[in-house]
């Protein structure tokens, strides 16, 4: 053993009593980077395991790790300003320490417990050999508490929390910009439809490409039989989709009813007492004491008050007092029912973890080599009281609108190897992701729960294409599907419903407009390269967005007025004359796939089954910012996987020295993946690098 290595062990030992050197035996966890340097880990124990995969993590992207775990030592605002405060303030009113603190020893087996902790030593191992890598001076040991509030906090903003929030701050809150989910697809095909016979999948999510959403692609395999090769967020303790020899799972964003909000009975004199069932009661007052980092390197003292009542945390505006409740901080054990999911070997191990419901939210597509095929609207689903409309904002002087019992696994909409043969998401409803007649049905699930009926593009795309496939599906079909650029001839969006009043504009009442209105008019809905309509189209939605975002607008159901669409395409057709001296632009010109000096053109829209969300950036171009972070195709046979396949936006670091900062980005913006294997033979066949922690 090297004197790095043991020093490494000592940190281990040190940063957690309950680790020993023969759990954590740094000499025999191995990595192996592939030649597009993504990780494979192996270690003959799982706490080894999730060490090494920590550590690798921290190799790739200790950044933004480290952009995960500060907002939950409330030190965020040291690092970034305001901007950071806010996510302080938004960890501390989740109330991630108190939870975990009462919670983790409860709620955690041991036996996990043991592999998050590991996986908090390998952060601070990777912290006290790095100082120079980190954001902010002192900022370990890390812990398994720490690694569990950060689940916290992320699920509660993938279930949804952002919303209320905003609407109880009003306008006195910049609030939670996370850069946070736009949508997924996922997929699963029986082998009784494929050409084949075998099962097909994919995952599909469609996430940031860079930050705390974004996905990192490992393979993590011990001896005591964790084998997986799938992706999670940076600081996840396991993969959050993949496949194992056995199944394949992924997730998409749902929408049911996740979040309440409710409005407290003030006493018309006494300070801070609320009535419930007729008794007053007194808020609990919280503080939250931060420093804000100001140019010049001045942190200035800042505090934020915020109150809990019965029903949770409490704001008060100029309304009134407001709560939220909500399920993402009702139970701690995320993290591990991942864990389960990551080892399940069949149907019946894969549905014992789904029962736990501590995931709150998120689809679930599966898959086997046993053929089968499952599709969940998984919610930690609150059992409420039918005398109330959910959708509002709640009477809070009662315990009847106080739910603290949830729904079982089994009572959610689902789907379990449907006759037609395949099971489909794209976050639109969970009674249309099946054929018609194998769907559940949603009059038998209470309204309560607030499953919404809406589709969207992606899923009315995907069953024009179903549509047109032969009786066997072909594995060039199936990607056919997938990368799918062209939007319905209808160009229905849950959001903005009428966008095809945008077609129907007269170039006689505006012709200033003609020319645009003319490529408009003529375009075929694709979103390829060569498409000048796109570009313009690409350029409306962007500005709708911008306008109507910030009033609250941005939701279920706008019909933009002919004043919006109008605006939309002068701000278009300016945008283009300014920076490319003509209406007449490729969508390729215009939209890029950048990072570093990799400069590429790049297909895709919003609401796309190929999804590509862009931003503004230099020049009057756009470049990709959300769209298929993590992609992963899966062929099995009744032995397992016999094709995987996969890609990242950019490549496996987030490190610019790394020759993998951009080493996928050809592949991905040209449709193609790269061939993985969960035989650590074959890694280390094309290895250009094996080592232990360390070294």
């Amino acid at each position: 053993m090297n004197t790095r290595t043991l020093i490494l062990l000592l940190i281990a030992l040190l940063t957690r009593g309950t680790i020993s050197a023969q759990e954590i035996r740094i000499d025999q966890i191995t990595i192996i980077r592939d030649s597009f340097g993504v990780a494979h880990i192996h270690a003959p124990t799982d706490a080894e395991a999730a060490y090494g995969f920590a550590w690798a993590q921290a190799e790739d992207d200790f950044e933004t790790m480290q952009r995960t775990l500060l907002p939950i030592r409330g030190r965020m605002a040291e690092y970034s300003g305001k901007s950071g405060a806010i996510l302080d303030v938004a960890a501390a009113m989740i109330g991630v320490d108190s939870i975990v603190e009462q919670r983790y020893d409860r709620e955690l087996s041991p036996e996990f417990r043991k592999i998050v902790e590991a996986f908090a030593a390998g952060i601070t191992a990777y912290a006290e050999t790095h100082p120079d890598e980190l954001l902010i001076k002192q900022l370990g040991p890390f812990t398994g508490k720490d690694i569990i509030k950060g689940y916290i906090f992320e699920t509660a903003f993938l279930t949804g929390l952002q919303q209320p929030l905003e609407e109880v701050f009003g306008n006195r809150l910049e609030i939670l910009d996370l850069g946070g989910p736009t949508g997924s697809n996922a997929w699963a095909f029986s082998p009784t439809i494929t050409e084949e016979g075998l099962t097909y999948f994919c995952s599909n999510s469609h996430q940031p490409l860079q930050g705390s959403f974004s996905w990192y692609e490992a393979h993590i395999v011990s001896d005591e039989g964790w084998n997986v090769l799938g992706a999670t967020f940076p600081g996840g303790v396991t993969p959050f989709v993949g496949t194992n020899p056995y199944l394949g799972w992924t997730h998409t964003v749902n929408h049911p009813d996740f979040v309440d909000i409710y409005q407290l009975e003030m006493h018309p004199t006494e300070k801070l007492q609320y009535q419930v069932d007729g008794e007053w009661k007194t808020l609990k007052t919280h503080q939250v004491k931060l420093k804000v980092k100001l140019p010049g390197g001045i942190k200035l003292p800042v505090k934020q008050r915020f109150y809990q009542s019965v029903y949770g945390l409490t704001i008060e505006n100029d309304q009134g007092f407001f709560s939220i409740r909500f399920a993402a901080n009702q139970a701690i054990g995320a993290s591990e029912q991942w864990y389960l999911m990551n080892k399940a070997r069949n149907w019946t191990e894969f549905k014992a973890a789904l029962d736990r419901t501590n995931i709150p939210g998120t689809n679930i597509i599966y898959a086997d080599r046993e053929g089968n095929i499952f599709y969940a609207g998984n919610a930690r689903m609150p059992i409420r009281s039918n005398r109330f409309s959910w959708d509002g904002v709640i009477p809070g002087n009662t315990t009847e609108t106080l739910w603290e019992q949830y729904y079982d696994f089994d009572d959610l909409p689902q789907v379990l190897n449907p006759e037609c043969g395949w099971v489909f998401n794209a976050n639109h409803t969970a009674f249309a992701s099946t054929d018609v007649n194998d769907a559940p049905d949603p009059n038998s699930f209470p309204e309560t729960m607030g499953y919404p009926a809406t589709q969207n593009n992606r899923s009315l795309r995907f069953f024009e294409k179903m549509m047109n496939t032969g009786d066997k599906l072909s594995w060039e079909e199936f990607l056919d599907i997938k990368y799918d650029l062209v939007y319905n001839d209808s160009l229905y969006d849950p959001v903005v419903e009428n966008w095809d009043d945008l077609y129907n504009l007269s170039a006689e009442e505006y012709p200033e407009l003609s020319e645009v209105l003319s490529i408009l008019k003529t375009w075929d809905r694709s979103t390829a390269i060569d498409r000048e309509g796109a570009t313009i189209f690409l350029l409306c939605w962007n500005h709708l967005y911008q306008i109507l975002q910030p009033q609250g607008k941005w939701k279920f159901g706008y019909q933009a007025t002919e004043s919006d669409l109008v605006a939309a395409l002068e701000e278009a057709r300016d945008h283009l004359r300014t920076h490319f001296g003509s209406v007449h632009v490729p969508l390729g010109d215009f939209q890029r796939h950048r990072r570093s000096e990799v400069d590429l053109p790049v297909g895709g829209g919003p609401n796309i089954l190929a999804a590509l969300y862009a931003q503004e950036a230099q020049s009057g171009r756009f470049e990709s910012a959300v769209g298929d972070g993590f992609i992963q195709f899966v062929k099995y046979d009744e032995n397992g996987p016999v094709l995987i396949e996969t890609v990242m936006p950019y490549g496996a670091s987030s490190k610019p020295e790394s020759p993998h900062y951009t080493d996928q980005m050809s592949l991905y913006v040209s449709q193609q993946r790269k061939t993985m294997s969960l035989d650590l033979e074959e890694a280390r066949k094309q290895a250009e690098r094996i080592y232990h922690p360390g070294q």
